[in-house]
């Protein structure tokens, strides 16, 4: 069974003006974490030493290894996350979906939401989202700092981070507002009885862990990407499941001092979202280096923005600097794709990204890492093969063209078909009378391949016979929609 997944945050229409984008198998992984039958609000019996676990330089509470991977739970960032849910601008951010685990927090400690600490992170506040502590920034924080409830500040916050925050400051006013701010977050676990509310917690996100520790991949992922990458240089692989991350099921990756971190917003029972998290978060540690390092020649490619500017805003990808850090980083997951799963699951990964995110050079990437693959010797590391990546941007430009609508359908190729996981209801396979799980089993008297979807024609009907989720079948007529649009193009053939 393949499963076709998106990026790793879902983003809904509430901010980001297209839901479509933002929605996909992964949705639905999601949304099965949050059935009610996977919340127990039981108190467990966990002793004192079980929630003191620390992991080297990381605050870790049930923690598992496999090698240099780590996995647990940071009661920092649930006690940040939790924090943000009672603001009234989460109410935007969680856009309808609600985890069981931020319902409770709701609940029990909503009558703290006039606390300092919440309206630092609020509308008027120095701190608010759209000041920039927002997505993985927000995530970063609170790793800087010890466990609780001492909560000590330390690692020096990474230049990078200080930049994307409290814009206007210098950087030592910087350090000095989130330190002092860190304070009140401190207030608040003591005020509130934090303590007490993440005990009461405590089977869930052991669960959790317990899940994500028993689906890893087989091998050893850490040393994969160490591979790959010629970088032996990070100590720790840390997978950190995070149930409460906002936007809901959004995931990021980060690194902190000598270790890199996955935190999972969705996932933890689906082996397939596992991996793809693994491949993908930890890989953001290792390429946004090689981005960083040669920005100046990336950015004279800028221009390629405007042809995919829309889809990449719905991505939460505003700037063309972004794009370029998940271009390599799904360039390269496409080629760890090829190399443990195999060519049908790498040609499938670079459908999804060419047509649904609009990643359109992602295929130049692909098949120059393959030349950096059987020349490791001239190239020990990505870093150094890099230059030859942006080159391959040379050969575009942009024009318009005519290319099918996206139909809003994300699917899982099954034996008996292709089972549609999401539809979204804005787009036309919806208004055609497309579903959540229907079965399309097969398009003009064939089964359809996995990428059916992803590959369609302009101009041309099918016909598909459909088993609708209720056990019914029908045939129906699904004519493709195309418009004109400006787009990347490719200058000469591969």
């Amino acid at each position: 069974m393949i499963k076709l997944y998106l990026l790793t945050v879902l983003i809904s229409s509430s901010f980001t003006g297209n839901a479509a984008a933002g929605l996909s198998a992964s949705h639905a992984a999601f949304l099965k974490d949050l059935q009610p039958a996977s919340f127990r609000s039981v108190t467990p019996e966990v002793s004192e030493p079980q929630l003191k676990q620390i992991t080297n330089d990381f605050p870790l509470v049930f923690a598992k290894s496999a090698g240099k991977l780590k996995i647990g739970i940071n009661p920092n960032r649930e006690l940040m996350y939790s924090i943000l849910h009672l603001t009234e601008y989460s109410k935007t951010l969680r856009g309808g979906n609600m985890h069981p685990l931020a319902a409770a927090v709701l609940k029990k400690l909503g009558k703290f939401r006039d606390h300092p600490a919440v309206a630092e992170l609020d509308n008027g506040g120095r701190l608010n989202w759209k000041n920039g502590l927002r997505y993985d920034a927000f995530s970063e924080f609170p790793g800087y700092f010890s466990a609780l409830p001492e909560g000590r500040r330390m690692h020096p916050y990474d230049d990078a981070f200080l930049d994307r925050v409290l814009r206007g400051m210098s950087k030592e006013e910087k350090v000095n507002y989130l330190d002092a701010y860190w304070e009140k977050v401190l207030d608040f676990y003591q005020a509130s009885d934090y303590a007490d509310f993440f005990r009461g917690n405590s089977e869930l996100y052991r669960s959790y862990v317990d899940s994500v520790f028993e689906r890893l991949p087989a091998g050893d992922p850490a040393r994969l990407h160490e591979d790959y990458h010629g970088n032996y240089g990070f100590e720790n692989f840390y997978v950190v499941p995070s149930p409460l991350n906002l936007p809901p099921g959004g995931s990021f990756g980060g690194r902190i001092g000598p270790s890199i971190f996955n935190f999972m917003g969705y996932g933890y029972s689906d082996a397939d979202a596992v991996k793809f998290l693994i491949l993908h978060e930890f890989g953001h540690s290792f390429c946004n280096q090689a981005v960083s390092g040669h920005l100046g020649e990336a950015m004279k490619y800028g221009f390629l923005m405007q042809g995919i500017s829309a889809e990449m805003g719905a991505q939460a990808y505003s700037g063309w600097e972004t794009v370029m850090y998940e271009l390599l980083v799904r360039s390269v997951h496409a080629r760890l794709t090829l190399k443990t799963e195999g060519e049908e699951a790498a040609e499938l990964f670079l459908l999804r990204e060419e047509h649904e995110h609009k990643f359109v050079f992602i295929r130049d990437f692909y098949a120059l890492l393959a030349a950096y693959e059987q020349e490791r010797g001239r190239y020990p590391t990505v870093n150094d093969f890099y230059p030859r990546l942006l080159a391959a941007l040379g050969n575009w430009r942009l024009a318009e063209i005519e290319e099918p609508v996206a139909t809003g359908l994300w699917t899982t190729g099954t034996v008996s078909g292709l089972n549609i996981d999401w539809a979204d209801p804005e787009k036309y396979a919806y208004a055609y009378g497309l579903r959540a799980g229907d079965t399309v089993t097969e398009v003009d008297g064939v089964k359809p391949a996995a990428s059916f979807f992803l590959t369609l024609e302009n101009g041309r009907t099918y016909r598909l016979t459909i088993r609708r989720r209720d056990g019914g079948a029908e045939t129906m007529a699904f004519p493709v929609q195309s418009h004109k649009t400006l787009r990347p193009v490719r200058m000469e053939p591969r």
